[in-house]
């Protein structure tokens, strides 16, 4: 089973071995015990300094979540997990999640790359806003090129920066621990 196949099991299923999932900190300790039953190495909040895209002109991340590796695969993760509003900075965040993603694969760090997003915030997959940001999450609009943060004033204004083609579709979430009316999704990056 690979990566995403597990983790988009982790999901779907009922998890009978894990415990109550209620923030993003707890669902990467979880997800990290999985890798490790099924074989896999690991680190978490793992140090990882690549440059950001040219065009992007927001600063780079220099954490990655979970960092996993079996044999010569290894696989990049970043999660989200909000249950509390800031819908269009999460979803920003999330396209630099991608992004990040797609350097660390540029510069060899990793074969390949998840961005996760796990949410019980209605919003992010439905609303009457179908402008700017919102369509790559509410419309399956194709993610690709620049992505503007859509708050603040000018002077904080920065751009992301996305060189593959991304559609966002969410799934229903099946696993009890986490919070109710779930919804997730998987973007695989450099698979």
């Amino acid at each position: 089973m690979s990566v995403s196949e597990l983790v988009e099991s982790f999901f779907i299923d009922t998890q009978s071995d894990s415990g109550e999932i209620k923030n993003e900190c707890a669902l990467q300790f979880e997800l990290g015990c999985l890798f490790r039953r099924k074989g896999y190495s690991l680190n978490f909040e793992c140090p990882l300094k690549v440059p950001s895209h040219p065009h992007s002109t927001r600063k780079q991340k220099t954490n990655l979540d979970l960092f996993v590796k079996r044999g010569r695969k290894s696989t990049a993760i970043e999660l989200k997990m909000p249950l509390s509003g800031r819908v269009p900075l999460t979803m920003y965040d999330f396209c630099a999640d991608i992004s990040f993603l797609e350097m660390i694969i540029e510069h060899n760090e990793a074969k390949r790359g998840l961005a996760v997003m796990v949410t019980n915030e209605h919003n992010f997959w439905e609303g009457y806003l179908r402008e700017g940001i919102y369509p790559y999450f509410r419309n399956s609009k194709e993610l690709s090129g620049e992505v503007k943060k859509p708050t603040g004033s000018s002077k904080s204004k920065t751009t992301v920066f996305i060189k593959g083609n991304y559609v966002l579709r969410w799934e229903n979430v099946g696993n009890p621990l986490m919070p109710e009316n779930s919804k997730f999704l998987v973007v695989e990056v450099g698979c």
